[in-house]
């Protein structure tokens, strides 16, 4: 039989010696290096040498030598130097330490998960102060072209879901198209400057006194169907500074030029002061309007044509603002 494990021929008889021999039993075929393992319950066989590299396991209840590992659980492995592999397919994996890529590319990721109670940092740096992170998504499908590309989003309430910074100098942040912030505020702003472009406001409600040395300007209906700009303070102080000046029957189109008129100032009540031009036909034009929703300015305010503020009116002490602000302040920080 190939391989087998068998006696050597000594003769009719042997002396100790020979009994005792390391040549007494050999396999057929025996070489450097093989192995004998049990062919069967009964038979010892002989198990030539594998290649180089080539590794011992077992398929059909006998060892056998392999090019490749299937099936096998490696635990707590230690891997060093390259894997080189056409294509390497892991289930899931549960890490020690850090992924180094090496520069290199890692594809087809679905999705990066932060662990529980902790931030996802992806932090990028590069020496020659070009860009740092690029988030790049190619050509899509054609009938697609209006599909959003990029999101960053954040769980409901949540304070802030994504900020540019870089520790406490303010970074650029170049748009290649419109910035749609529906029903959110950008907060923190230091400046924002115009290029060739405007800024357009919607008309709102009159937001109500900000934070101390802050002021919030809008677009408001004006007492008509009009629209005016107006700036709102700390104190409450309504500043309406712009006014939409279009009905054609306005008196700056219907009088001609060098019409004599006359300013005053008329206080409505203690929380309006405007200034008044009279034409000579009676016709009126506001030319500034300022509003207030301080108790003490308010009080201060004198000879006005009725006593009584309009119903509604808002009324703050700068008590009352300063903790409406701290209250803000905090529902901000708890949504964080």
């Amino acid at each position: 039989m190939a391989n087998e494990f068998k006696h050597i021929t000594k003769g009719t008889s042997l002396t100790q010696a020979e009994f005792e021999h390391i040549d007494l039993h050999a396999c057929n075929s025996q070489a450097t290096g093989d192995l004998i393992y049990a062919s069967s319950s009964s038979q010892l066989s002989r198990l030539a040498i594998g290649t180089t590299n080539k590794l011992l396991t077992v398929i059909g209840g006998v060892p056998t030598w392999q090019s490749t590992l299937a099936g096998l659980t490696l635990t707590s492995p230690t891997i060093n130097g390259t894997i080189a592999t056409t294509g390497l397919t892991l289930p899931a994996v549960t890490l020690g330490g850090a992924i180094n890529a090496n520069s290199q590319e890692i594809n087809l990721l679905n999705a990066i998960t932060g662990r529980t109670n902790n931030a996802l940092l992806i932090y990028g740096k590069r020496t020659d102060n070009d860009v740092a992170i690029d988030i790049y998504t190619p050509g899509v499908t054609p009938g697609f072209a209006d599909t959003e590309r990029v999101w960053i989003t954040g769980r409901t309430a949540l304070g802030a879901i994504c900020s540019w910074r870089n520790g406490t100098v303010q970074e650029n942040l170049k748009l290649g198209g419109n910035m749609t912030g529906t029903g959110y505020s950008i907060t923190g702003l230091v400046n924002i400057t115009g290029g060739t472009g405007y800024h357009e406001f919607t008309e709102m409600a009159a937001p109500g006194a900000g934070a101390a040395n802050t002021a919030r300007i809008y677009a408001v209906v004006g007492g008509d169907t009009l629209t005016d700009v107006a700036a709102v303070f700390q104190d409450g102080t309504v500043d309406i500074f712009a006014q939409e000046t279009t009905p054609l029957d306005s008196p700056i189109f219907t009088q001609p030029s060098g019409t004599t008129i006359v300013r005053k100032m008329v206080k409505p009540h203690p929380g309006i002061i405007q200034f008044v031009e009279t034409f000579p036909d009676g016709k009126t034009f506001v030319t500034k309007e300022l509003q207030y929703h301080d108790a003490e300015k308010i009080a201060a305010n004198k000879g006005c044509t009725s006593s009584k503020l309009p119903e509604g009116w808002e009324v703050t002490t700068a008590e009352e603002r300063l903790a409406k602000a701290e209250v803000e302040k905090l529902e901000v920080e708890a949504s964080e």
